[in-house]
Formats: structure tokens, C-alpha cells, sequence
């Protein structure tokens, strides 16, 4: 479910065919955020390096449905959901081989031990450390 015309690039950000920035191509993300404007410019910076959004849940039980029958590569989890049953959903899809990035403005500690394995961001970022940020959850290209 795009969110932004793909080939829309204003001057100030680089088109993802720049070499300094990694690709996302292929991957098919699923972004679960409260606040549905951040989302959709998290949505943005992915696309522009490639990525497919898949979904936009507002919501731990959104996300779960959504997870069900569609095929996820990646997931962004906002960490402000407070809800332990993302923590769950994080470790099912992960066994499922979508790796879980937590954005967060918190400390990446806040999140439980048990899901160390999943990546987190703390905000602020950037779009370019968002990026890097799933290109390394999925196994993709480093920024040069």
C-alpha cells in the first residue's frame, strides 16, 4: 500500500539509486505505529530506497491480521505502543524470517531482553539511519 509517489524526489532528499544509500529493493515491510503520520514518513524514506510498505497498522491486533495472510520480509514497530503483545508478534514473524526493527524514544534497552535479536533505532534518526537500519535487519547493503 504506497503512501507516496515513488518517483517524487524533492532535491533535499537523494533518489535511492544514489550510491551512498543502501537498497531496500524487494523487501516488503510492515510498519505498526501509533501515530500514523510518522509511519507514513517512515513509509516514505523506505520507499525511496526501494522498499515495498505492505501494511500500516495503527495497532498490535492490525499488525497480527494484516501478518496473517500477507508476506512480510521486515516489520517497524514503534515502541511507544506499549503493548507487550508486540513483543510476541515480533518474535513470531522473526521465526517466520521477518526480521523486527523497534523504533523507539526510549533507550534501545527499554526493550525486553528476550528480544535482543531485534534491531532497534532510537529517535531522533535520520531517513539515512532508518535505512541502514532495516538494510542491516534484512541482511541487505551498508551505505558505502
Amino acid at each position: 500500500m504506497p503512501f507516496h509517489n515513488p518517483g517524487d524526489h524533492s532535491p533535499d532528499r537523494p533518489s535511492p539509486s544514489d550510491a551512498a544509500n543502501p537498497t531496500l529493493e524487494g523487501v516488503r515491510v510492515m510498519i505498526v505505529m501509533h501515530d500514523v503520520i510518522q509511519g507514513e514518513g517512515m513509509a516514505d524514506y523506505l520507499e525511496r530506497a526501494g522498499a515495498t510498505i505492505v501494511g500500516l497498522a495503527g495497532s498490535v491486533e492490525e499488525a497480527a491480521e494484516f501478518a496473517q495472510g500477507s508476506d512480510v520480509g521486515a516489520v517497524l514497530f514503534d515502541s511507544y505502543l506499549d503493548d507487550p503483545r508486540a513483543y510476541e508478534l515480533a518474535r513470531d514473524l522473526r521465526g517466520r524470517g521477518a526480521p523486527a526493527l523497534f523504533v523507539t524514544g526510549q533507550r534501545c534497552r527499554e526493550v525486553p531482553p528476550d528480544v535482543t535479536e531485534a534491531d532497534c533505532i532510537e529517535k531522533p534518526y535520520t531517513g539515512h539511519e532508518l535505512v541502514q537500519a532495516v538494510a542491516k535487519a534484512v541482511g541487505g547493503k551498508a551505505c558505502a
